[in-house]
């Protein structure tokens, strides 16, 4: 039977689908040649080329018989300032990797990440020792490691070498869009830390999280200059988990089902927290309590 509750218009926040870039995915690189910042786009392709060359990400040879090389396209993205001006251009030329095939161009591909309340959970131990954090940011990541197996890719368009157009590129290094690139960076950067003593962190295997530091993929610059004006606070409490749970019954006429919530404290701030809708319906608020008990445990001990 179709539920005679009246509708409202869901609450959208504009802010949440705002970018320090602006994407341009659907332009070719016809298009931003006939585009009227075509010298620019042209500019920061050159610079990518230029960093691909100084990287000596690939050499030219000839086609290996029995080689399907992957295409390649470039990306272009625009960067906004604060008030959505366009202050840079930039161009990536990436591989297209859905042209790869397993147990040829690839096997593994498995490279961890990093969980966001590890990262919360670093920032309220920061205080409580004075600690202090670093931020580093690697440009160009994936021209840093190795490729442990053959790849090849066509030329990129628009800068095919003269005289040698029938060749292919042999990839030395990883570019963006290969299917193994994530886990080849990885193990390059993990044979790096480890000649620094640096020891991994065993009770977190998912992350790349290190004793005496932390290292991480997360990306703040974006959603922090949208905030500027806000505060995360840590300090004034104890350096011990605090968590609560609690649960609605029921939050939804149509199916009955209850919403589940979590939020986990150290330090006086925040460092986890959830809010969802149960997976099943409930007849008591006893059994609902217990489920969101249950995932909030989970949470705490996982």
């Amino acid at each position: 039977m179709r539920s005679t509750r009246e509708s409202r218009q869901l609450d959208r926040y504009g802010f949440l689908g705002l970018n320090s870039e602006m994407d341009n995915d659907l332009m070719t690189y016809g298009e931003a040649m006939s585009n009227i910042d075509s010298d620019k786009w042209l500019e920061a392709m050159r610079s990518e080329m230029e960093s691909i060359g100084s990287n000596q990400v690939w050499t030219l040879v000839d086609p290996p018989k029995h080689v399907k090389p992957a295409r390649c396209k470039w990306v272009y993205k625009c960067k906004l300032g604060e008030a959505g001006e366009v202050t840079a251009f930039k161009a990536r030329l990436v591989a297209k990797g859905y042209t790869q095939h397993l147990r040829v161009d690839f096997e593994k591909i498995y490279s961890p990440a990093a969980m966001a309340k590890s990262i919360q959970i670093l920032f309220a131990i920061t205080p409580w020792y004075d600690y202090e954090i670093w931020k580093m940011v690697v440009k160009m990541i994936f021209l840093n490691d190795f490729l442990e197996k053959e790849n090849y890719m066509d030329q990129s368009e628009g800068f095919t070498f003269i005289g040698v157009e029938q060749k292919i590129c042999r990839l030395q290094r990883s570019i963006y869009g290969f299917i193994k690139a994530s886990r080849t960076w990885n193990t390059c950067f993990n044979e790096v830390i480890w000649s620094y003593n640096f020891i991994k962190n065993e009770y977190d295997p998912p992350e790349d999280q290190w004793e005496h530091g932390c290292i991480s993929g997360m990306q703040w610059e974006g959603p922090l200059k949208r905030t500027k004006d806000m505060f995360l606070i840590y300090g004034g409490g104890e350096l011990i988990l605090e968590g609560y749970s609690d649960t609605s019954f029921p939050l939804d006429d149509d199916d009955a089902k209850s919403q589940s919530g979590f939020v986990f404290k150290m330090n006086g701030g925040v460092v986890a927290w959830n809010s969802s809708k149960q997976a099943t319906t409930n007849d008591s608020t006893t059994k609902a309590e217990y489920i969101a008990v249950s995932k909030a445990a989970k949470e705490a001990f996982g």
